[in-house]
C-alpha cells in the first residue's frame, strides 16, 4: 500500500516540478526589456536545465536486508526442509513502476514486474528476473521482510530487512 501512494506521490511531485520549471520561466521572460537579453537567455537555460534534471530524476525505495533463510518447498509451497538462518547485507531497489534490481556484494539482478496484488500490510509481486526466472516476492513493510519463492525451482527465501527508504534515482540505471 505504502509502495503504491509514494507512486502517487511521485506523480504529483513530477507535475509540481514541471508547473514550478514553466512558471520560473514565464517570470525570467517577463524580466523587463532594458535588460540584458544574454542574462534573459541564461536564466531561462538555468531553469529549463534544473526543472530537466527534476523532471526526470524519481524517487526509488530501498529495501536493505540484514538475515536470509533458505527453505525447500514442494509443489503446494510446503517446507520440506529449513536451513540455518544467516547474515545477508543486501538491498533490494525500485528503480520505476515496472522494475527493481537486487545488490548483493558480488551479483546485481534485473527483476521486471509483471504483475502486483495487494496484500493485508504488503505488496506481492509476480516478477521475471534477466535470465527468465519466474518468482513471487512478497514485500511487507510492516513486519520489515521479503519474501521470494519459487515453486518451479523449489525453494523460498526469507529476509529480514531494515526500515524500508526513500531516495532519489535516475531514470536510466546506466547513469
Amino acid at each position: 500500500m505504502f509502495i503504491k501512494y509514494s507512486l502517487y506521490l511521485q506523480y504529483i511531485y513530477d507535475i509540481l516540478i514541471n508547473i514550478n520549471t514553466f512558471v520560473g520561466a514565464k517570470l525570467i521572460l517577463s524580466l523587463p526589456k532594458n535588460k540584458n537579453i544574454m542574462t534573459k537567455k541564461l536564466l531561462f537555460l538555468a531553469v529549463l536545465l534544473i526543472g530537466s534534471i527534476y523532471s526526470f530524476a524519481q524517487k526509488g525505495q530501498i529495501w536493505p536486508t540484514q538475515t536470509r533463510q533458505e527453505f525447500d518447498i514442494d509443489k503446494e509451497g510446503n517446507i520440506t526442509k529449513e536451513y540455518e538462518s544467516t547474515d545477508y547485507n543486501s538491498y533490494y531497489l525500485f528503480i520505476n513502476n515496472n522494475e527493481f534490481i537486487h545488490c548483493t556484494g558480488t551479483i546485481t539482478s534485473l527483476y521486471k514486474i509483471v504483475k502486483r496484488t495487494e496484500k493485508k500490510g504488503a505488496m506481492e509481486y509476480t516478477t521475471v528476473s534477466e535470465v527468465g526466472n519466474t518468482y513471487k516476492m512478497t514485500f511487507n513493510e510492516a513486519e520489515k521482510h521479503i519474501i521470494l519463492t519459487s515453486i518451479d525451482r523449489g525453494y523460498s527465501i526469507y529476509l529480514t530487512c531494515l526500515k524500508p527508504y526513500q531516495t532519489e534515482v535516475f531514470d536510466n540505471i546506466n547513469r
